[in-house]
């Protein structure tokens, strides 16, 4: 079926779901067709799609949903070649698009990627921890790394999932345990830095104030200066009166 095609009855159905007006009934029956849709072979590949050429934040969300399902039940029955693919999509889509997406959507984008990664790395995906290293480490991606560090943590290093096996949890445990120092010594150079920058923008915002006189007596008023020519010519005049 032609993807444009589904796309907009993807749209029509979602913009259906949510309007107000839906009844229950109605709901459950496009419900019904979603979950239908989702579990067609090769399905990521319409998904893929609909993220690159949606505007619809629950398209967005629901193609995002069904590549994490992809990601967490069918990844192994994949073609290595469209697991290849598919990873490559999701890094491209997440550094192409994350300054415009949504914070919901940009962290579902985000986690589907570290699930590939705890599915793949390092057999089929020796570059996954490696690219994360570089985002933190770039300029402009140093938050998106960090956002992809905070989900390893949660995916990876305690994952609750009962779909990942011991064997598989104790090898992603050490696996990230080889990275940790490398880890720890990227975020205490972000730390400086952004340590650095507050106090030289607290040094700029309150620059040092001259010093002030030590004690009031030691430097006298003018108005007492005897010397002066308005002070001798008083005199003289208090002389002559």
């Amino acid at each position: 079926m032609d993807q444009a095609q589904v796309l907009s009855e993807l749209e029509a159905l979602l913009s259906r779901f949510f309007d107000s007006s839906s009844t229950n009934e109605q709901k459950l029956e496009i419900n019904k067709i979603l979950e239908s849709f989702s579990q067609q072979q090769g399905v990521w590949r319409y998904c893929t799609y609909f993220l690159c050429h949606s505007a619809s934040q629950h398209v967005c969300m629901y193609a995002l949903n069904v590549l994490e399902n992809v990601v967490s039940h069918v990844w192994p029955s994949l073609e290595l070649s469209e697991r290849a693919e598919l990873r490559r999509f999701l890094l491209d889509h997440l550094l192409s698009c994350h300054a415009s997406l949504p914070l919901f959507l940009r962290k579902k984008l985000v986690k589907t990627i570290v699930l590939v990664g705890r599915a793949d790395w390092p057999r089929y995906y020796p570059e996954f921890f490696s690219n994360i290293l570089q985002l933190v480490h770039g300029s402009d991606t140093t938050a998106l790394g960090l956002s992809l560090l905070l989900s390893c943590s949660e995916e990876l290093i305690c994952p609750h999932s009962d779909l990942v096996p011991s064997a598989r949890k104790e090898e992603l445990r050490c696996l990230l345990s080889q990275q940790l120092p490398t880890v720890l010594s990227m975020l205490l150079h972000i730390l400086d830095v952004i340590a650095t920058k507050h106090l030289d923008y607290s040094t700029y915002s309150h620059p040092p104030q001259p010093p002030s006189s030590t004690s009031s007596t030691s430097s006298p008023s003018p108005s007492l200066g005897l010397k002066s020519p308005i002070a001798t010519h008083h005199r003289a005049h208090l002389h002559t009166s």
